[in-house]
């Protein structure tokens, strides 16, 4: 199985049962158009998948590049969860900064 984004391919995997799974770390900030390409063998056609938009929205550098030049180049710390969100320490700060308080 090969994942594509456009035309571009972002790996090939071996199915595992029913399905298939190719973990990505490095792709740019904006939409991706994700499919999965099944080239087929004696038993089953082949057969591409929907297209899947994923848009990436930044890294925890870029958010922290971008809080940290609204504080005036202070430290901001901050974590990423393993949900792809990001907890900021003291949002309060950030906000405040933001808001020119």
């Amino acid at each position: 199985m090969q994942f594509l984004d456009g035309t571009t391919a972002l790996g090939t995997v071996t199915i595992s049962g029913r399905s298939a799974s190719l973990a990505v770390s490095k792709l740019a900030v904006g939409a991706h158009s994700i499919t999965a390409v099944y080239s087929g063998d004696t038993n089953t056609a082949a057969s591409t998948s929907a297209v899947l938009t994923q848009t990436v929205m930044g890294t925890v550098a870029d958010v922290q590049r971008i809080i940290n030049e609204a504080l005036g180049g202070a430290p901001v710390e901050s974590d990423l969860n393993s949900d792809g969100t990001i907890n900021v320490v003291d949002i309060e700060i950030v906000i405040n900064a933001v808001l020119g308080m």
